[in-house]
Formats: structure tokens, C-alpha cells, sequence
């Protein structure tokens, strides 16, 4: 044992170390609830991204031509938009037929994989930054009645608000556990000066 360590008083390294073992636990603890929340919240947000692309699709299979082609009015696409998300109409081949986005926007980065995964509905929905903004984006095959694909519905949304609840819990987290540190401290430090009262009594 170093002098220093001598220096420090018995019941002042055990408020310590009942407060280490105790910030660890709580660490652990809400590190744990963090991750289990940030994944709860990303599966309802794709849920959500997912059943708005999907009934965005089969809305406008309504919207077709007597031969066939894919025509998405205005006025559904603006009532989709409404909603807040970046909702682009492509053909079959993947070009873009309309878009809820002004047209000085940069357009949803589409794929052939996008495609591909739409075709086979796999449901997929990956993240992308357009325009300094983190989206995610989940993409549904437009399917008329006898099974013919007239065209692709691309739903992006923004996951700040997802980013910003998270950031709060984070914060919240933080400052909680410092608080019930430092409540642990003081309190682990009147508990063992009074249990080892009797033995300063003794050496006294």
C-alpha cells in the first residue's frame, strides 16, 4: 500500500468503492435499457415507413392508364406528402415519374438493389443523407390485380425526431446517474463513518 493511499481515511475508500461498484451497475443498467429503446424505436419507426409506402402503393395502382401505364396525380401525391415524408413515383424501369419533393431537391438515391429487394418484398429499409438530412427509406412495388408491376413507390422520412428523443434519454441518463453517484457518495460516506465509529472510539 503507498503513503497516499495510507492518507486516505478507511471510510472514505469504502464510500468510494461502494460508489464505483454502484456507478457500474447503473451504467450497465442504462446502457442496456438505451440499446434495447434505440432498437424498439428504429423497428416501430421502419413499421411505420414500411405501411406508408406499402399504402401509398396500393393507392396509386389505382392510378393507371387504359394501357396500362402508371399515372400519379397530383393530388394524391400531395396528400401523401402531407404527412411529412419525401414520396417519389417511379416506372418499372426505376426513373422517376413524379415526386412530392420541389424539383430544386435532390432526388432519393434509388437502386437497383432497392428495386429488386421491392420486387421480392423483402421490406427492406435502409438509411440515407440527402440534402444534410438523415433519412431512411423503404421502397414498394405498384401491383395491379393481375400481379403486373406498373411502378415503384419510394418513401423516405426523416429520423430526427427518432435522433432527438434518443439524445434526450441519453442526456437524461447521464444526468440522473451522476445525480444518484454523487447521492451514493455523501450517503456511503455518513454510513461507514458511522459504522466504523465504534472502531475510531476503540483507537481513540
Amino acid at each position: 500500500m503507498t503513503s497516499r493511499a495510507r492518507q486516505v481515511p478507511i471510510r472514505t475508500r469504502l464510500a468510494l468503492l461502494y460508489t464505483a461498484l454502484l456507478v457500474a451497475a447503473l451504467s450497465a443498467f442504462g446502457a442496456g435499457m438505451y440499446l434495447v429503446l434505440g432498437d424498439e424505436l428504429e423497428r416501430s419507426f421502419d413499421a411505420s415507413l414500411l405501411a406508408n409506402a406499402e399504402h401509398a402503393a396500393g393507392a396509386f395502382a389505382q392510378d393507371v392508364d387504359a394501357s396500362g401505364r402508371l399515372q400519379p396525380s397530383s393530388r394524391l401525391l400531395a396528400q401523401f406528402a402531407s404527412t411529412g415524408g419525401r414520396v417519389m413515383v417511379l416506372d418499372p424501369t426505376g426513373s422517376e415519374l413524379a415526386r412530392s419533393m420541389s424539383s430544386n431537391s435532390t432526388e432519393l438515391p434509388i437502386t437497383a438493389a432497392d428495386l429488386a429487394a421491392a420486387d421480392a418484398h423483402r421490406e427492406t429499409v435502409r438509411e440515407l443523407r440527402v440534402d444534410g438530412d438523415q433519412l431512411r427509406l423503404a421502397v414498394e412495388p405498384v401491383v395491379l390485380a393481375d400481379g403486373e408491376v406498373v411502378g415503384y413507390i419510394a418513401w423516405a422520412d426523416t429520423t430526427q425526431p427518432l435522433l432527438g428523443l434518443l439524445g434526450n434519454v441519453r442526456l437524461a441518463l447521464l444526468i440522473g446517474g451522476s445525480l444518484v453517484a454523487s447521492l451514493a457518495l455523501v450517503g456511503g460516506l455518513l454510513l461507514s463513518r458511522r459504522a466504523l465509529r465504534p472502531v475510531a472510539e476503540l483507537t481513540d
